[in-house]
């Protein structure tokens, strides 16, 4: 019949396929209802990760509580307003108020070449060289300058100095230099080679205040008048630079930089010289053709050297600065063989010496008392006598060189040390008006003050000033922590109370997904059982109070020791109750307790509290797993006053089979969150030495072992109604090819009467 009869009714005219889809649809709510149980099993899956959160953030914030640095923290204020004092105190340093007095400032060690000689580093300028190529620290730039009035215009840089002097200098109307009156003056520019300074002569007596030399115009575009270093107010008479002009250019190399003496001691251009001594010592090389002084000197500082390096080009000095501050010295070389101490530090080359910090290598001229008068400040000269190297301090000196003269300095070939003029101090300050304490910096710690855990700085504090500051407990990141453990235990049950509730809506009774389930009803109550704890105290517990009024090392059996405090105390008949506890008791040696009866000392058994929840202001709602906080003024004053029983009560560790001397027996105690953090990850992950799995995760094996069945039905189902639908529909298809069996003979014998008619 073929693939037309799948049309349903083509031959019987009747559409049998809704049929077949309703009885299907009949045969399959089985099916439907094993979805619907699978769908509350993913459910319950879901809602059990929700709760393993709860308990993950319950636990976190119980961990977090057993830091004890949470409970001996430290605030600190300082008590005097805009002192430019800072300090802080770390977890357990002694409080109470400490008074600063500030003596001296740290300072760090400088050398400067100053110090040691008033020679030119570098070479002066010469006349002939352009205005470009001049060795200026500042280069002059074309345009226009005045000079009393009368502007002068720098049209290119590439004329020479003497040019534009020339230009300044010409004579006008029979008056040579620059002449804006017209009168018979002139104001002159010369050199002075010696002071590599230039020379502006107004050709007016320097008595005359009338007039004067006024040097520039806010009309000017040049800078030649500031790179020849003109400063300062109107005069009359001769003006000179305000510094000497030659400098030394940081850009360019080494060997063009304009020293004023010549690089020596260098192989194929190369030198090095060492900061520090001995193992210690920082090398630094350089490449006089291929380096830069600005190289250098970053590479100076860029070491591990702790020194800061400048070129002063003003001052045309260099300077040389700790980068800590204190009584710490520099030491420089370049010598090939001062540094015994390590054969490795062998210097080359003089840059040192050019940078007139360094001795030279080679000092020859012997010292002439005839001559004292003639030396100049920077001279060299040795005593052969005694084989020592000096240096004048000032020019014409007065005395011989001696150690104990401010006038010499006692000098090493190719070495630089810092003076004791240069050396850096150190801080110094008074605590609670006690000793000087001194530091090499501006911080000082325990290991200057002894102060453990206490630091505080003074770089910001005047000179003579007298600060207070306050160390105080700090208990806000304790009560941070147990009021977040409060909040998360709290969060924890009012969600398992949601898994297991039952409401009512008038008649309407609305169960939770797990309702009736034993494990998940226990577990808020557990939960709650745990942080309550056992009402039973531990001895040797910090939450144990044993009700002594005072705690002691030692005491005989004769009561000597004691005997001697309530003496000391004036105990009598109005003391009568008060008890001493004895931690070495002889001969026991074990701990003993002794109660004052107003006239001598009785043994007796200790009254033993436990330090609980309630002491710190916390409880628990009635009626309610929850907790809340009674009173948080009291959780405040006993992490203020009691900080250690307070860490006990909730993070003291876990010890076990210890014995208590209040029951007489061998038994295990611990904190609050220890206690949770048990009972928490036995609920979540059970223990593996004894296989338990534990509960959350057996619901989990459950319900996945649950869908794993359900999902081998739905297959079986659906392999059922897929042979089903095969029956059904063949047995119409059946029917439809025998419809048209029957219709088709019917047509035959239709038309085989009709013809017997005819």
């Amino acid at each position: 019949m073929g693939s037309d009869l799948r049309l349903t009714g083509l031959a019987s005219g009747m559409d049998w396929q809704p049929i077949v889809d309703k009885l299907l649809e009949l045969e399959a709510i089985p099916k439907k209802r094993l979805e619907s149980q699978k769908a509350e099993n993913e459910a319950k899956v879901s809602d059990l990760g929700v709760l393993k959160s709860q308990l993950d953030s319950l636990k976190s914030a119980a961990t977090a509580l057993q830091d004890e640095s949470l409970f001996h923290a430290r605030s600190v204020r300082i008590k005097t307003a805009n002192s430019g004092l800072s300090a802080t105190a770390t977890t357990g340093a002694l409080t109470g108020e400490f008074k600063i007095k500030v003596e001296s400032l740290a300072s760090s060690t400088e050398i400067s070449s100053k110090n040691r000689t008033s020679s030119r580093l570098a070479n002066s300028i010469n006349l002939s060289d352009k205005l470009s190529d001049l060795p200026l620290h500042a280069p002059i730039t074309a345009g226009t300058f005045t000079i009393s009035g009368k502007t002068y215009n720098i049209s290119s840089t590439e004329i020479t100095l003497q040019d534009l002097m020339d230009q300044i200098n010409a004579t006008t109307g029979g008056v040579d230099g620059v002449n804006p009156e017209g009168d018979s003056t002139g104001v002159t520019i010369s050199y002075d080679s010696a002071s590599d300074k230039m020379l502006l002569n107004s050709g007016i007596s320097e008595d005359d205040s009338q007039n004067l030399l006024v040097l520039g115009s806010t009309t000017d575009t040049s800078n030649f008048l500031q790179s020849m270093k003109f400063f300062g107010q109107p005069e009359s008479g001769q003006i000179y630079s305000k510094y000497s002009l030659g400098s030394i250019d940081m850009t360019v190399s080494l060997a063009n930089a304009n020293f004023a003496s010549a690089f020596s001691g260098l192989s194929s251009g190369f030198g090095n010289f060492f900061i520090g001594e001995g193992e210690g010592a920082v090398r630094i090389d350089y490449d006089v053709n291929n380096d830069s002084l600005a190289s250098v000197i970053n590479r100076v500082n860029d070491s591990s050297a702790n020194v800061f390096m400048y070129y002063d080009p003003v001052g045309d000095r260099f300077v040389v600065r700790n980068e800590r501050t204190g009584t710490l010295g520099i030491v420089m070389h370049e010598s090939e063989d001062w540094d015994t101490i390590s054969s490795a530090n062998r210097g080359s080359g003089n840059i040192l010496s050019l940078m007139g910090l360094a001795a030279p290598k080679s000092i020859s001229e012997e010292y002439d008392s005839a001559d004292l008068a003639n030396y100049q400040k920077g001279d060299f000269v040795t005593i052969s006598a005694d084989g020592t190297y000096w240096q004048a301090l000032q020019d014409s000196p007065t005395e011989a060189p001696d150690p104990d003269s401010n006038q010499w300095l006692q000098v090493i070939q190719g070495v630089v040390r810092s003076m004791g003029s240069e050396i850096g101090a150190n801080s110094s300050v008074r605590v609670n008006d006690g000793e000087l304490v001194y530091s090499n910096k501006s911080d000082f710690s325990a290991a200057e003050h002894g102060y453990e855990g206490i630091t505080f700085n003074i770089s910001q504090v005047s000179l003579g000033a007298t600060i207070s500051f306050q160390v105080s407990k700090d208990a806000s990141a304790a009560k941070g922590a147990i009021d977040k453990l409060v909040e998360e235990f709290n969060d924890a049950q009012d969600y398992i109370s949601s898994l297991t509730t039952v409401s009512q809506d008038g008649d309407n009774v609305t169960s939770s997904r797990f309702t009736g389930n034993q494990e998940i009803s226990r577990l808020g109550s557990e939960l709650r059982r745990q942080f309550f704890g056992k009402s039973t105290p531990h001895s040797e517990s910090g939450t144990t109070v044993d009700n002594s009024n005072l705690t002691v090392s030692t005491n005989n059996a004769s009561n000597d020791e004691i005997n001697n405090i309530a003496t000391q105390l004036g105990l009598d008949n109005s003391d009568d109750g008060y008890v001493i506890k004895v931690l070495n008791q002889d001969p026991t040696g074990e701990v003993g307790y002794f109660e004052w009866d107003g006239t001598s000392w009785s043994s007796i058994t200790p009254s033993f509290s436990t330090y609980r929840m309630t002491n710190v202001g916390l409880d628990f709602s009635v009626g309610s797993n929850n907790i809340k906080v009674k009173d948080s003024s009291l959780l405040l004053e006993e992490l203020e006053n009691n900080p250690e029983k307070v860490f006990a009560l909730f993070s003291e560790s876990l010890v076990e089979d210890a014995y208590d001397s209040i029951t007489q027996t061998n038994r295990n105690y611990q904190g609050i969150t220890q206690s949770l953090n048990d009972y928490i990850n036995n609920f979540l992950t059970g223990d593996s030495d004894s296989g338990y799995k534990g509960a959350y995760q057996a619901f989990l094996d459950s319900i996945e072992s649950q869908n794993e069945r359900i999902d081998e039905k739905i297959i079986n189902i659906d392999k059922y109604l897929e042979s089903r639908e095969k029956i059904l529909s063949d047995g119409f298809m059946r029917m439809e090819e025998m419809q048209s069996k029957m219709d088709s003979q019917m047509q035959t014998l239709e038309g085989a009467f009709n013809n017997k008619k005819k």
